[in-house]
């Protein structure tokens, strides 16, 4: 992920142009970027102004050196006043535009420069959002797996549970008809005591209308002897 860009200071600057110039190289912003590894381009721009309007410290000339120089700079001078003269007014137009469009380029390369911090701050949040949702999910998961093993271990004992369920109902089952045979047995043989106690009892009766029956005959035949 692309982090904010690293604001470079003065003294970093200042050295890597110092090396680029030491070596003979045009000393550059985007060279200075490269050599310095990335960095605020504005914050180059700045520092290599600075770098470019320190005055450079001479060696003293000696004097018969520095008239002879000047002479010869007096006549070249007077020679090429009006060629400068020229080349500066259109090179002051060059310069001008250059300088607005540079202006531009500069407020351009800020703003960029702004949405790229920008863009890195939201990254960076939705870097740590991502991070709290991993350790979210990773949470999540591991309740469902303590919920699916709990899940897992009440459906065992449910089958237990069931597997019992089904023996108590088979022994009761088969207790139920062992009972139930016991009690069809046991009605059968009430019922042949009922019918043979009916069948006594209409017996007893029969009898005891027989022997009325003989008691009346008597008593008619005793009548009859008187």
């Amino acid at each position: 992920m692309m982090g904010r860009k690293a604001l470079h200071t003065r003294e970093e600057v200042f050295a890597a142009a110092d090396q680029l110039a030491a070596q003979g190289l045009e000393v550059t912003a985007s060279d200075l970027l490269a050599l310095l590894g990335g960095g605020s381009l504005t914050t180059i721009y700045n520092h290599l102004d600075a770098w470019k309007s320190r005055k450079d410290t001479l060696p003293e000339m000696p004097q018969a050196v520095s008239v002879a120089f000047a002479l010869a700079w007096k006549s070249v001078a007077q020679e090429t006043a009006k060629e400068i003269a020229a080349i500066r007014e259109k090179t002051d137009s060059e310069i001008s535009a250059t300088e607005k469009r540079f202006n531009e380029a500069l407020t351009n390369i800020e703003r960029l420069e702004s949405e790229a911090n920008e863009e890195a701050v939201r990254m960076e949040s939705l870097l740590a959002q991502m991070t709290d949702l991993d350790i979210s999910l990773r949470e999540a998961t591991s309740r469902e797996a303590a919920l699916t093993a709990r899940v897992e271990q009440m459906g065992q004992q449910i089958d237990a549970q069931q597997a019992e369920l089904i023996r108590i109902y088979a022994e009761n089952e088969a207790e139920r008809q062992e009972r139930k045979a016991e009690i069809d047995r046991l009605t059968r043989e009430i019922d042949r005591e009922r019918h043979a106690a009916e069948t006594a009892r209409q017996e007893m009766i029969a009898a005891r209308e027989d022997a009325a029956c003989w008691r009346g005959q008597v008593t008619v035949l005793q009548d009859q002897k008187i």
